[in-house]
This record gives structure tokens, sequence and C-alpha cells, in this order.
């Protein structure tokens, strides 16, 4: 299932116009593909005859060429000098100093600009400590051990704790979460390869994403974020939600939750039966869903949930027709 999708048709079955439209058009200027508000370094080059003698000549044009530059990372020290002074005139008075900026991490070397550097690189460069730790020392000279800024990252994720189970309560109490999972491979000491881990994504619309990562794929995985959840469950095919929402022990969560299935899944079962005249139908209708959705997206003035009813009900009521009657045509 796609987590980015916030109506449950997955992004399978678009149809061949739509692909043609997410086509790459033509390259884009340079004005284009570079953001307008970049700072900006203008270098003037004159002959050297009207640097001699510019009383001789007189500017009629001018002829531009643009480059972009970048300047590559660089490390430099941060020096806080706090002054300390005494009154001259009364010695009885303690010295007085300015107080100390506040630190990102008391008694460390560390400022604000290198935990971010750090952090960008790791996780969104997916630069891992090691790696960074080797840059830092054979480009800058500069040494910086993995165990140390392990450590910062440790504190990092401590702070950020609060915002993640804020978020976490905020996407519970929407109603509607869409969840999917997506395997990531990670080191165990104790093992001479790198096993699969999971990514276990929760998105509402509109709230944000939240991410847990587990060593499993088992149901159980789904209990700090759906035990006591009331709303809304959007998932893919995969047998763990079914599982998970089946057991005895979650009989309370079955009955407030509102499993909703992937279109995207759905479909594609009935592609594996080509040939087929009802699960060809099935697959045209499903088609005319994702117009719905196209038309809700470019023109997002539109009341989604007055539009849908309109256009999209009576297709659902038609599969749903459709289905039942083929259900009933296979009893014995």
């Amino acid at each position: 299932m796609d987590t980015n999708e916030n109506n449950g048709l997955g992004r399978a079955s678009y149809t061949d116009e739509e692909q043609k439209e997410s086509k790459r058009g033509k390259r884009k200027g340079l004005d284009a593909r570079i953001p307008k508000d970049l700072p900006t370094e203008t270098i003037i080059i004159d002959p050297d005859e009207v640097l001699a003698h510019p009383e001789l000549y007189k500017k009629i044009a001018e002829v531009r060429t643009e480059k972009l530059d970048v300047t590559p990372t660089h490390f430099f020290r941060t020096v806080i000098i706090r002054n300390k002074y005494k009154k001259r005139d009364d010695r009885s008075i303690a010295p007085l100093i300015a107080p100390a900026p506040k630190q990102l991490i008391e008694n460390s070397y560390a400022s604000t600009g290198l935990v971010l550097h750090i952090i960008l690189s790791k996780y969104c460069d997916h630069l891992p400590l090691y790696r960074q730790e080797q840059i830092f020392k054979q480009r800058f000279g500069v040494e910086i051990s993995r165990k140390t800024m392990g450590g910062w990252m440790y504190l990092v994720a401590q702070w950020l704790s609060l915002i993640y189970e804020a978020l976490r309560n905020e996407i519970r109490a929407s109603g509607y979460i869409q969840a999917d999972e997506t395997f990531i491979k990670y080191q165990d000491p104790k093992k001479d390869y790198c096993p699969n881990g999971y990514l276990w994504a929760y998105h509402s619309p509109g709230k944000g994403v939240l991410f847990e990562w587990y060593a499993s794929r088992a149901a159980t995985c789904l209990d700090s974020m759906l035990v006591d959840y009331a709303g809304l469950l959007q998932t893919d095919g995969y047998a763990g939600y079914t599982s998970w929402l089946n057991k005895k022990s979650h009989a309370k969560e079955k009955a407030a939750i509102i499993h909703a299935a992937c279109w995207a899944h759905a479909r594609r079962k009935f592609r594996e039966v080509p040939g087929n005249p009802t699960a060809e139908d099935i697959v045209k209708r499903i088609a005319k869903l994702y117009r719905v959705e196209r038309k809700l997206r470019n023109n997002p003035d539109l009341d989604p949930a007055a539009y849908r009813r309109e256009h999209a009900t009576p297709v659902m009521e038609g599969i749903k027709t459709i289905l039942e009657t083929e259900r009933f045509r296979q009893l014995p």
C-alpha cells in the first residue's frame, strides 16, 4: 500500500492516459531548476587595456555568464570569550562576567551546527557514523569518533521523543490511520549477515507520518500503535493486520476499528485472471475510481466527500453487486 495516498487507491492502476501525463517533459531552464533566492556573487572582468586607461573607453554592453557554485563543508573553531570585570572604586563587589551561552550538550565541544550536520548526513544522506568519521579525518584532519557521535545522536533522540509521542497521540486521535511496513537491513553483532528489520509507517492525512522500527514483521508489532485505537485503519493485503484484529485479546479493538483495504492490491487479484470478462469489468470500474481521485487532486476546491458520494459511490455499488452475484454463482 502507498501510505502517501489518502484515498486507498494506491498507485498501481493509473490508466495509460495518466501514465502519459507523468512522463518527463522538456528540460527546465536554469532559472526554473535553481532557487531564485540563492546568494549571488558577481564578478566583473574588464580588459587589461580598459583597466590601464579607463578614461579612453565607454561601456556599451555586457555579456553575462551564469554558473552554479558551491562551498564545500568546512570546519572552523568558535571561540567564546567572556570578559570578567571588577569595579574600580569598590573591591567589595564581586567581579562581573556575562552568563555563559546555553549549550546544546553541556560540557561538550559540539556546536548546534556540527550536531545538525551529522544528523542530516546520517538520516537524510544515509551516511553512517563510521563513514562520517572517516570523511572528517581524511578530508579535513578532524578526528571525531563514531562512539562520540553515537552518544550525541542518542541525546537528540531522547529530546525528540516528546515530539514523537505527541505525534503518535495526534495520529491515533485522528480516527484515520494508513499503515504499511517496509524492510530495512540492520547490523546484528551476533550474526554474520545483515538481517531484515522493518519500519512500520503510520500516516494520517493532514497530521503526519510516524515510523516505528522492529526487527520483526510479526503482528504483535502493531500493539504499541493500535491498542485502544478507534477509527479507520487502511492497510494492504498483508495478513498480519487481519491476524492482529482477529486475536481474541484484541476483541475490543476489532469492534472499534474499521478495517479498510487498498484498491491497488484488490485490483491486482483481478489482473491475475486475464481473459475473464468479470475480472476485466471490475478492473475497468476500478479505473473509474482512480479518475474520480485524479479529478479531486487537480481541483482542490471540490468537496472530496460530496464528490465521492456523487461519482464514486455508484461505481462501488456496481462492483459490490457484481461480486455478490459471482459469489452466489460459485456456491454449490
